[in-house]
């Protein structure tokens, strides 16, 4: 990327890898095209380099080796971020070859850190040390898009107003294990999976706040049909947040909740996304592990928390910070701790989202653990706010 730059014409000075000695390949890069009004404060187009980590026995093409075909890109990162960080740095390649001066200085910043497990957190780091390179009066990020029809029309292009932040649960059974030959129904993987089976079962209710009911309405004209009509329905029939879950035509909500990206704006969401159990074919397995992402939306949440705690058989009286949860049919009491939020990646991960910005970096972790007849159910909880 800097190498296209300096293609471009952009000089030494004005582009600025960093990295940290302990982590070389986790670095960035940060370039400046020059304002013409040195009072005025730049705008910073941001894009992460990180992507999800992928297995390549998972994937049809290499996740990690670029594909063009059929119209389409291929490759782990396509989406998130890599496209937003190509658009960017062709933005300044061309705005470069024109000649064109900004009024005010345009900044690009290309970093990691931004997905989980990332070594090395380059906005963090900018923010600590580079202050100066990255200042500016505001930045365009990622994640609102546009959105095409299914002939490819362009229909709207989207504003982010708000995100939800996540809640990391790792649930835990232990068990004194034994001999596969002598089978018992007491088994970490059972205890564990019939936990993960209501949770997965449960539907949180439709919980709505401003900003999410203003875009539904807005949205409503713009898309038609079924789903704008749904769109409209809800978000006439949500008076305020609380109201959602029972004012809301249960049909109109059916009818946004089949696509899961207007389904996470919909609701707080939970679902598993690694599990970790047992040690040998031939032995009955003493752990089973699960990490799990709950999303929590907005206001309310310490109220819809409760009700999914007495669903789930959990004391309904507790608050959100200090929760008794009863989980695979175990009541837990709260143990405080801090804890690493994946420890060498094992386990389930349940990330609740709140809307708005919710809590700024880390909390401590919570411990849930309780013995159930010869095993042991433990939940552990972190909870991430929004990055730099």
């Amino acid at each position: 990327m800097a190498a296209h730059l300096r293609a471009a014409g952009f000089p030494e000075s004005d582009l600025h890898p960093f990295a940290v000695p302990e982590h070389p390949k986790d670095g960035g890069l940060v370039a400046v095209l020059p304002g013409t009004d040195h009072g005025a404060k730049a705008i910073l187009l941001l894009a992460h380099l990180d992507v999800v980590e992928a297995r390549r026995e998972d994937w049809t093409r290499d996740p990690f080796t670029l594909v063009e075909e059929g119209g389409y890109f291929y490759g782990r990162g396509t989406f998130d971020d890599k496209s937003m960080a190509a658009v960017w740095v062709d933005t300044l390649v061309r705005l470069r070859q024109q000649g064109y001066k900004p009024k005010r200085a345009i900044k690009m910043a290309l970093t990691c850190g931004e997905e989980a497990g990332s070594a090395f957190e380059g906005a963090e780091y900018l923010v600590k040390h580079e202050r100066q390179l990255i200042d500016a009066a505001f930045a365009l990020n990622e994640f609102a898009y546009g959105v095409l029809d299914a002939q490819g029309h362009r229909v709207v292009m989207e504003i982010e107003a708000g995100e939800k932040t996540d809640q990391d649960y790792r649930l835990e059974v232990v068990n004194p294990g034994g001999h596969s030959s002598r089978p018992v129904k007491n088994n970490a993987i059972y205890h564990l999976a019939a936990g993960l089976t209501r949770l997965g079962d449960y539907e949180f209710p439709v919980q709505l706040n401003d900003t999410t009911r203003t875009y539904f309405s807005s949205m409503s004209g713009i898309v038609g049909g079924e789903t704008g009509a749904a769109m409209k329905a809800l978000a006439a029939d949500a008076a305020d947040a609380a109201d959602a879950a029972d004012a809301a035509d249960a049909k109109a909500a059916a009818t946004l909740s089949r696509d899961p990206r207007l389904n996470a704006m919909l609701r707080t969401t939970c679902v598993a996304t690694l599990l970790e159990a047992g040690h040998a074919s031939n032995a009955l397995p003493q752990r089973a592990r699960q990490r799990q992402l709950p999303n929590f939306s907005g206001r309310g949440s310490g109220r819809r928390a409760a009700k999914a705690r007495r669903n789930y058989g959990g004391s309904p009286d507790c608050s959100d910070d200090r929760r008794a949860v009863r989980s695979c049919g175990a009541a837990a009491a709260v143990d405080r701790g801090d804890h690493e939020a994946d420890r060498a990646g094992h386990a389930p991960h349940l990330s609740r989202h709140r809307g708005g910005t919710g809590a700024a970096g880390r909390r401590h972790g919570r411990h849930l653990s309780r013995r159930v007849g010869h095993s042991y159910v433990r939940v552990e909880r972190h909870v991430r706010g929004p990055g730099p």
